[in-house]
């Protein structure tokens, strides 16, 4: 009985591998017959005129691997063919029908040096059929290209600038940024950890628990994006050009640095819309502002920590009777009236905690008086009730506000920012009464999220140098805060825009 009945009788779905030596490669050409008949390979050698890149050459085949998987992608075979073998037949039983796979890898040598090339290719096993697998060692074309060695690993060590856009917005102001790296491993300050891969960075952003895919481009800057709480944003990283201060705290913070920083916020008005609020639970002041003039409309209500509100937008925050305050995030003002003599209007807001408040406003500016009611709400996790209340205090209009000053010191472990804010006028040279002309803020944080953040309840500051857009010097000693006391000094250049 012959073999190929044996295999038909034998009642099982099967595949043969046929394994067989050659390759023809055979052209025709038309333009003009050939003596005799046939196909033929014609070539054309003439004298070169410039030198290519590209050369062409063959490897024998020494052996095969070839891989049977089945549909669940499970390998059912694996034969192991050497050139010494010749040609072979190979009989793979298969156990259900539907899509199979093989994979072929061919292997030679060139130079001394091994060389292997895999190709794969999908058959269906059907029923009452017998399928043939033809393999020929070698007729597989491989494009190789000499780049050299592989770059370098990058060195992202340094200070960076970040600028956050939000898909079809505008950017966000720079945020300075520090990475330490080690290998291929990145430690960042604000608690940022990542890895370098070649020419892309990967890096977790814990404070937004958000994952930043970047990919580094020929100028050097890192481009990519990250979505911060369901808002996707371009995220572009450019290094920083910085010229460094001296900066020294001593007492409830130790540091001595000359990597200090400066920056200073522009002297500005803003226009303001602010009213007492007096509800069950609900005790504080509500406050609007804009930089532009308030006109009868309607205003989105939107986080203004690291952005100043646009046109048609406001930022509000709730001062409450403790002192703590709130910044309300999305929500609606809506002005009908807003004059020298009162204001009308609505809101509402949801604040960054979670609590809301719905309301409306009859306001008499010119007496700093009128008419808050409350339509509903939530505030520390219970609800408002609906209530009005008169003769609440309200202020509107326009006012000056002096541009603070911040001086910084940012690594991979550790963030302090020293704040200046001034309420009697700009920031110049001389001596200052800490907190009634001055306000100062210590800021410290480490890594692990300890860290300080307190306002000076008493204490003098001396401006000795101070020159817009510039820079400043100064130094203070024994200034008191809830923690303890702080002295220090600063002379440092306003070199970076920072926010928190």
């Amino acid at each position: 009985m012959s073999r190929r009945k044996v295999l038909f009788l034998a009642g099982l779905a099967a595949m043969v591998l046929l394994a067989v030596f050659g390759c023809s490669l055979l052209v025709r050409d038309d333009s003009a017959e050939p003596a005799g008949s046939g196909w033929y390979i014609k070539l054309r050698i003439q004298a070169p005129t410039a030198a290519k890149g590209i050369t062409v050459s063959e490897l024998d085949v020494t052996g095969l691997q070839i891989l049977v998987r089945d549909p669940a992608g499970d390998v059912l075979q694996t034969i192991d063919w050497a050139v010494d073998q010749g040609g072979k037949d190979y009989v793979v039983p298969v156990t259900q029908l539907g899509e199979h796979e093989i994979e072929v890898t061919h292997y030679g040598t060139r130079e001394g040096q091994p060389v292997q090339v895999t190709e794969s290719a999908t058959f269906t096993i059907r029923a009452m059929k017998i399928t043939v697998v033809d393999i020929v060692p070698g007729c597989i074309g491989v494009i190789r290209v000499d780049g050299g060695e592989p770059p370098e690993l990058v060195d992202l060590t340094g200070y960076w600038d970040a600028i956050l856009t939000p898909v079809g917005g505008t950017p966000n102001p720079p945020h300075l940024l520090y990475f330490k790296q080690t290998d291929s491993s990145l430690d960042g300050s604000d608690g940022i950890t990542g890895t370098v891969e070649r020419m892309e960075v990967t890096f977790l952003v814990p404070d937004f628990e958000a994952t930043y895919v970047g990919t580094i481009g020929p100028d050097g800057a890192i481009l990519g994006s990250i979505e911060i709480y369901g808002q996707l944003f371009e995220a572009e990283l450019r290094r920083s050009v910085l010229d460094f201060g001296t900066f020294a705290l001593s007492g409830l913070i130790d540091l001595s640095t000359d990597r200090g920083l400066g920056s200073k916020n522009e002297d500005r008005v803003t226009y303001r819309l602010d009213f007492q609020v007096q509800a069950d639970a609900v005790q504080g002041s509500l406050a609007f502002w804009s930089t532009v003039p308030l006109a009868p409309g309607t205003y989105a209500v939107v986080p203004t920590k690291d952005r100043d509100p646009g046109p048609d937008e406001v930022g509000v925050f709730f001062y409450e009777g403790s002192g703590n305050e709130r910044s309300g995030e999305p929500g609606t003002l809506t002005l009908t009236r807003n004059d020298s003599t009162g204001a009308e209007g609505s809101f509402s807001v949801l604040f960054e905690d979670g609590d809301s408040l719905m309301g409306s406003f009859d306001l008499n500016l010119a007496a700093y008086s009128g008419l808050v009611t409350i339509a509903g709400g939530y505030w520390n996790g219970a609800e408002v009730p609906p209530s009005s209340a008169n003769w609440q205090l309200c202020h509107g209009g326009s006012e000056m506000e002096w541009g603070d000053c911040e001086i910084d010191y940012v690594d991979e472990d550790l963030k302090v920012r020293l704040s200046l804010y001034p309420h009697s006028g700009p920031i110049t040279t001389g001596t200052f009464s800490v907190p009634d002309q001055l306000g100062v803020e210590a800021y410290q944080r480490f890594d692990d999220g300890s860290g300080i953040d307190g306002e000076a309840t008493s204490g003098t500051l001396v401006v000795t140098s101070f020159d817009e857009g510039v820079g400043i010097a100064g130094y203070f000693e024994s200034m008191v805060f809830p923690g303890g006391t702080l002295t220090g000094s600063f002379d440092v250049g306003f070199e970076f825009e920072g926010y928190e």
